[in-house]
């Protein structure tokens, strides 16, 4: 009998046995994987970063890199993670460049060596901090030109902005990208999120714009925007702004971004547009031989015109810009550093023996300081700017310098005004300029990390604390209202050392006190 052999009762008991019962075993799932674990990981399985923040590649670099790695391999491994509920893996942390190469090279080569690429894995930390260290990636790595930043500061900011519930200042945004580990000026993010928004019918000229080329831009677009207000036409701006720069490129055929043609070429279509110039009469200069460009659509009422420094002057010697760099601490009530005085001033021996020819009787440091402001108050009233002084027990000196009301100031057609304050003196900008320095308020207005700053302990209507809180309006205050004064250096030595000049015994008595005042 043979025991082997299928039998119909036998095929038919098969057909009744019930299926195995199912485990919960899935194959396909992969072992749990923790931050900082090492693997080799086929290029096929991980995606570049769709939102990588180095848009443009530098060819001859590129090329570098891929014959490095073709000769060496990939030297330092790529960070990985896995967004919830996808199989594939995506960079976390830079490496697209990397990681496009060693996909380059496998399909060129076939090579097995190319076929993965060495990882780190981390757990997924969210899309906005998956963003962010991809730009501090790039940012570490020094690969990324303006563009690029602008683009990428204003992606993140668009994601911190969507998560909030109220629109979100310069200053809110520069200590949330700090928070993040990102440490920029709102300065900085000011010029980034202008370009960004504002400039990207440049196209590919785009990627050639640095910050001063931006920053003169900016102040075009800004006094447009308001001559566009004046006319009625505020709503409109932005579409005229966004045609007039598309005709440029349209048009424009030239290998590098001239700006000063871009500019030239905004003019004569804003002015078509809207029937007047932006900027006109570029030749134009003032008596101390600064080149200005004058605009008939001043921010502010009763201005027919407003100026922007050149751009060759601009950054010449020191000036009331804020830098990029924040942080700092106030200066310290009783004594005012070197620095606050332009150079050649306080502490430099002008005149040698000037000390000794003005033997000084030890006072109190409080006459000290009413004399010190007797003397501001005096020197202010010679140009027209006796309001713009106010005492304050918290500022260094003992007083701060208040913006003056430029809405107030009438057009002095008799007076080259490239600024509105100049329509009061023509010293009156620089004048406002300097003791601006000497009350510290060039260095506090920088200062956004301290709680003892001065400027938080102002009126909430003082132009110094709403200039302080608003960046914007701090550009218009500057930019239209006083000037940057870059040759505020040569004014200053001008006063010092010409004995006729009427401000030469104001500047003389005003160093005394200070230096006085420095020693109690």
């Amino acid at each position: 009998m043979n025991r082997n052999k299928l039998t119909q009762g036998l095929a038919g008991l098969s057909l009744h046995v019930g299926t195995p019962e199912q485990t919960a075993m899935n194959l396909n799932d992969k072992p749990h994987m923790s931050s900082g674990m090492f693997m080799n990981l086929p290029v096929a399985e991980i995606e570049l970063f769709d939102k990588n923040p180095r848009r443009r590649h530098d060819a001859a670099a590129y090329a570098a890199i891929k014959e490095s790695v073709r000769a060496t391999g990939i030297q330092q491994p790529v960070h990985v993670t896995q967004r919830p509920g996808e199989g594939h893996y995506v960079l976390a942390q830079g490496g697209n460049t990397r990681l496009q190469i060693m996909r380059e090279l496998y399909q060129e080569t076939g090579e097995d060596r190319y076929r993965t690429i060495p990882c780190f894995y981390i757990a997924y930390p969210g899309e906005t901090e998956l963003q962010i260290a991809h730009l501090i990636e790039n940012e570490q790595r020094a690969e990324m030109c303006f563009w690029d930043k602008a683009c990428a500061y204003a992606e993140v900011r668009d994601i911190f902005q969507d998560d909030s519930d109220k629109k979100l200042s310069l200053r809110e945004l520069e200590v949330m990208f700090g928070t993040a580990g990102l440490v920029i000026s709102y300065q900085a993010l000011n010029l980034f999120f202008f370009a960004s928004d504002s400039l990207q019918e440049l196209g590919r000229y785009a990627y050639e714009l640095s910050n001063p080329k931006v920053s003169e831009i900016k102040k075009v677009h800004s006094a447009m925007a308001e001559a566009a207000k004046k006319a009625g036409e505020a709503d409109g701006f932005l579409a005229v702004w966004s045609d007039i720069l598309e005709q440029w490129h349209e048009q424009y055929a030239e290998e590098t971004l001239d700006v000063a043609a871009l500019l030239d070429f905004i003019s004569g279509r804003f002015q078509e547009v809207y029937g007047t110039a932006a900027f006109i009469d570029e030749d134009k200069t003032g008596s101390n031989g600064i080149e200005y460009s004058k605009s008939e659509s001043n921010f502010l009422e009763n201005h027919p015109s407003s100026a922007s420094l050149n751009a060759k002057e601009a950054g010449a010697v020191q000036s009331q810009t804020a830098p990029a760099a924040t942080g700092g601490t106030p200066m310290d009530k009783t004594s005012v550093p070197a620095a606050l005085l332009p150079a050649g001033s306080a502490r430099a021996e002008v005149n040698p023996p000037f000390e000794t020819e003005h033997p000084q009787t030890v006072s109190s440091p409080e006459q000290v300081l009413k004399n010190l402001h007797a003397a501001i108050k005096k020197w202010l009233a010679k140009v027209n700017l006796s309001n713009c002084f106010k005492a304050h027990p918290r500022f260094p000196l003992g007083f701060y310098i208040e913006y003056p009301d430029f809405s107030s100031i009438a057009h002095n057609p008799d007076v080259l005004a490239p600024f509105i304050v100049d329509n009061l003196h023509p010293d009156a900008g620089y004048v406002f300029s300097y003791l601006w320095k000497l009350c510290g308020l060039d260095e506090l207005m920088n200062n956004i990390d301290d709680n003892n700053n001065p400027v938080l302990s102002l009126p909430e209507d003082s132009k110094v604390s709403i200039a302080y809180h608003d960046p914007d309006k701090y550009d218009e205050y500057l930019n239209y209202g006083i000037g940057e004064r870059p040759a505020l250096i040569n004014h200053v030595l001008q006063w010092q050392t010409h004995d006729t000049h009427p401000f030469c015994p104001i500047l003389e008595e005003i160093h005394l006190l200070v230096r006085e005042w420095n020693k109690q």
